[in-house]
């Protein structure tokens, strides 16, 4: 059970760590910001409406508040954060 416990705190700090790499390289080593970065993905996209609506359904489910504020127009940091705190939530419940 320790064993378990701790190779979930692991896996955790590697998501950790590849979102935030993967933050930074969007937000300083690209031309585009997280809005026009994700509102680029989304486009290109077979069904752009049906991808929209599913990552605001989970914005919505996972933090209500960021929902709120960015549903109009959605920043690449929430949709990884709300993403990111929807398995963390998930895999420590697990965990017990």
């Amino acid at each position: 059970m320790r064993l378990r416990y701790m190779l979930v705190h692991f896996c955790l700090d590697i998501q950790h760590c590849i979102k935030t790499k993967l933050l930074n390289e969007i937000t300083f080593q690209t031309e585009d910001d997280g809005y026009s970065f994700l509102a680029k993905y989304i486009a290109s996209n077979n069904n752009p409406s049906k991808i929209k609506q599913k990552i605001l359904t989970q914005i919505k489910r996972t933090n209500s508040k960021l929902y709120d504020k960015h549903h109009a127009q959605l920043p690449l940091w929430v949709v990884i954060c709300s993403k990111y705190q929807k398995q963390s939530s998930a895999q420590l419940r697990n965990s017990k």
